[in-house]
């Protein structure tokens, strides 16, 4: 008898492993994006590389704006937030706890798109391009 409510409780926790598991997967592909704190004072609107950062092996990133990107600004927001777990319906995105919210004052940089966006504290976001190097 003891045999018996001890399998049925490890079978309990292990459906609810592969069920958080699977929540967990459902909330996007967070890992594709590199998250780093800014001030708006580092912030560089004039085309100049203003920041700098190492990925794995010899790459490096360089962010800086283009104008030409502005008209893509909310085609890639778009993308960064399915990428964090969200859903547009409506023109409304909804999520689950187990979505990431992007933070005010921070970056978020795609190597594989070269893009990066930067979420100001106050209102809105900018986009910026992003030069590999290495």
């Amino acid at each position: 008898m003891k045999r018996k409510k001890f399998l049925h409780g490890m079978m309990i926790l292990f459906i609810l492993m592969i069920c958080t598991g699977c929540t967990s997967l459902s909330s996007g592909n967070s890992r594709r994006w590199i998250e780093r704190e800014l001030p708006p004072s580092r912030i560089d609107l004039g085309g100049s590389e203003f920041m700098e950062v190492k990925l794995s092996g010899r790459t490096t990133a360089y962010v800086y704006r283009d104008d030409s990107i502005e008209e893509d600004s909310y085609f890639y927001y778009n993308f960064l937030m399915r990428d964090f777990g969200w859903r547009n319906t409506g023109g409304v995105w909804t999520g689950s706890s187990y979505t990431k919210t992007p933070a005010e004052g921070h970056i978020y940089i795609n190597a594989d798109r070269q893009i990066a966006i930067y979420f100001y504290p106050r209102n809105g976001f900018v986009v910026f391009k992003v030069r590999l190097d290495g």
